[in-house]
């Protein structure tokens, strides 16, 4: 099935590069695969990205997903695993690594896929820990809304979340119309995704069929038989408008973002004002991460409930300081408005139906006018 979603997933991830593999089944000639797409699914069912005809292989064996810089794979609980060749194995795979599926071997051909000390996705837990690399995340709940565990909730606490019937799996719905491993689902800056694995019956989201989609906030999810939504606690807080002298710390946020280059901020009573800045020259992710410190610091302790993002000096901006952005939007505990947007950020916006959530208006007086309405 085509993925209609795809190029807002690799905006999403922040790494439009393809993933291209070097695969040598048994004796044959190595062919390189190329797949135009942020995942791959390999493994000998036909749908899959990546299709081998050695019968040791399974049906859906691994899953590649680009994050950043950096390729994971994971082995789909396949009955014959993945063997490694190179380098310890800790999650990512770049062009030193070869694994092998059966009697089938596989290599990244390109160079520039990031291999550290990074956690992998499937361990890293983002409500006990943070890093730069996986940018400011939302806090999101699923929700189960039929069957007899209607009302349950499952925490995501992983950048990657397998869902299956398998026990194996963090999320297990044991059902006969559940795949052994049906999806995943991969939490970003820019929220939740899920991303169809093959499973039998495939997933739904808002009622259509999809390969891989941002979930809004309230918005179902099907899979299989149950149906889900996600709830974005921070961003559904409750909103109140300022009280009479109840003002944010304008000195400690002059004071902390002082030295800021990418991310200015201004206060005004309970809301802070950011500017981003575009066309800076080549920030690190410590940069950035660093800044996007200062302004978590003053939403989460110096009274700044409401959030303006003026966009006047940014037409265009990277995807990983667009992501930090539309985490500290989520973080916002009070109104948010953005303003100024140039219509390629608008058209980035709308993509992933952040309009819906955040109003996009033409100027900052409007934006105030939004944040203090009654």
């Amino acid at each position: 099935m085509p993925d209609a979603y795809a190029s807002m997933l690799r905006y999403a991830v922040g790494n439009a590069t393809p993933i291209r593999l070097l695969v040598r089944e048994g004796q044959g000639k190595p062919r390189v695969v190329e797949v135009d797409s942020p995942y791959c699914v390999i493994g000998r069912a036909r749908d899959c990205e990546v299709v081998l005809t050695d019968e040791k292989c399974a049906f859906r064996h691994g899953y590649l997903q680009v994050i950043g810089g950096r390729l994971a794979y994971i082995d789909l609980f396949s009955p014959t695993g993945t063997h490694w060749d190179g380098p310890p194995f800790r999650g990512w795979v770049n062009v030193a690594h070869r694994f092998r599926i059966g009697d089938t071997w596989i290599q990244v051909f390109d160079d520039g896929w990031t291999d550290d000390d990074l956690k992998a996705p499937t361990e890293f837990r983002p409500r006990h820990d943070s890093r730069p690399e996986y940018g400011v995340l939302p806090t999101v709940d699923l929700e189960l809304l039929n069957s007899s565990a209607r009302g349950a909730q499952w925490p995501i606490n992983r950048i990657i979340t397998l869902v299956g019937r398998d026990q194996r799996c963090r999320i297990c719905c044991a059902d006969e119309h559940i795949s052994k491993v049906h999806c995943a689902f991969l939490l970003l800056p820019t929220g939740l995704w899920v991303i169809d694995l093959l499973g039998k019956t495939g997933v739904k989201v808002g009622g259509e069929l999809v390969r891989s989609c941002l979930i809004a906030a309230d918005v179902e999810i099907e899979i299989g038989p149950y149906k889900m939504r996600p709830t974005y606690r921070v961003a559904q807080q409750a909103v109140f408008a300022p009280q009479v002298g109840h003002v944010g710390d304008a000195e400690k946020a002059e004071f902390l973002t002082r030295h800021n280059r990418l991310f200015l901020a201004e206060a005004y009573l309970d809301t802070l004002i950011l500017s981003p800045v575009g066309n800076l020259p080549h920030m690190s992710y410590k940069e950035i991460h660093t800044e996007s410190s200062r302004i978590s610091e003053l939403q989460s302790n110096h009274g700044f409930s409401n959030f303006i993002v003026d966009y006047s000096h940014a037409p265009i901006l990277s995807s990983m300081v667009f992501d930090a952005i539309i985490g500290f939007c989520r973080a916002a505990t009070g109104k948010v408005a953005m303003c100024h947007l140039s219509e390629e950020i608008r058209e980035s916006v709308r993509s992933m139906n952040l309009d819906r959530i955040w109003p996009c208006v033409e100027s900052r007086a409007e934006a105030f006018s939004h944040v203090y309405a009654p």
